[in-house]
């Protein structure tokens, strides 16, 4: 299941447009199917930004169906938790539901790094308690798996430093933070 539920995508692209998206280089983490980059590539105040996607599954990134290299101007294949990142090369990074597939811990310790290399990260949050019915639903992506499933919009709140904004929905919470100094 490498796409996300389509709530929150709407004040999304309200963030975007309040940063002056006209040239932003934003980097997406946890692409799947290249959602994020979908929704907002074509968009008219944002067609001239820069997207650099992250990937953890490599079969994603070679798969014809999912077309990311024609997404993404640089795609990365690899584990966002560790790599390392270009501080301030990056305008906005966007989590999108992304960190409930790794501990709190982790999910903590990557967005503090994002915030050093980027000027906003957005997260888009699962904020449901989400199992999932059997292993057909992951595919054979062992990444698919939620690791943290029972975030709250309380909990992410009290998680992430830097929240400028947020809004808690039915699934899924999304936040708005500053990069950190």
């Amino acid at each position: 299941m490498p796409g996300s539920a389509n709530e929150g995508k709407d004040v999304i692209d309200l963030w975007l447009n309040e940063i002056d998206p006209t040239y932003l280089k934003i980097l997406d983490i946890g692409v799947g199917k290249g959602v994020m980059s979908d929704l907002f590539k074509e968009h008219p105040n944002l067609s001239e930004c820069s997207w650099t996607g992250v990937e953890i599954w490599e079969p994603y990134g070679t798969l014809e169906e999912f077309n990311l290299q024609s997404k993404y101007d640089e795609l990365l294949i690899g584990d966002a938790r560790e790599m390392e990142f270009e501080p301030e090369r990056y305008d906005v990074a966007i989590c999108g539901n992304v960190l409930e597939h790794m501990t709190k811990e982790e999910a903590e310790k990557l967005i503090k790094k994002l915030q050093k290399c980027c000027k906003y990260v957005i997260i888009s949050l699962v904020v449901q308690v989400y199992i999932r019915s059997s292993e057909i639903d992951m595919g054979e992506n062992p990444y698919e798996y939620h690791v943290k499933k029972d975030w709250t919009y309380e909990t992410a709140l009290e998680s992430f430093e830097g929240v400028l904004d947020s809004k808690g929905g039915r699934r899924n919470a999304i936040f708005k933070l500053r990069g950190l100094e």
